[in-house]
């Protein structure tokens, strides 16, 4: 069983409860775990799609270099943040992920990645011309 926040989150607020005797004070509160590990899956699935994503369409629309780099800041945080709730990672595997993520985003800030621009190899402008 996951120890993540947010698989006790979800145990904790998507529990049916069922009442003793009493119907003012429940004894027993009970959910489906294969329910909370399909959500905290599908959640997660979404978080990470939407910081590689997300952050990359962001950038690619953003044209002033402070902005990024305030981005890059804002993402980052935000990233590390969401993986102290979603995962039981320990501290240094936060971190690590964290210097990693935010390595991915100078490369993608600092490249361009303007692919209208790119001088295309030789090699490379045979092949196509060949293929079309």
């Amino acid at each position: 069983m996951e120890t993540d926040a947010l698989s006790r989150f979800l145990r904790q607020n998507w529990a049916r409860v069922k009442t003793g005797f009493r119907p003012e004070k429940p004894t027993v509160a009970q959910f489906e775990e294969h329910l909370v590990i399909r959500a905290v899956n599908g959640i997660t699935i979404l978080v990470a799609a939407f910081f590689l994503v997300g952050s990359m369409i962001t950038f690619y629309f953003v044209k002033n270099e402070v902005a990024k780099l305030v981005l890059i800041a804002l993402f980052t945080t935000a990233f590390s943040g969401c993986i102290g709730v979603i995962t039981s990672a320990r501290r240094a595997e936060i971190f690590a992920a964290t210097a990693a993520y935010a390595a991915v985003l100078v490369v993608f800030v600092s490249s361009g990645l303007q692919i209208h621009r790119c001088h295309w190899s030789p090699v490379v402008r045979i092949v196509l011309v060949q293929a079309g």
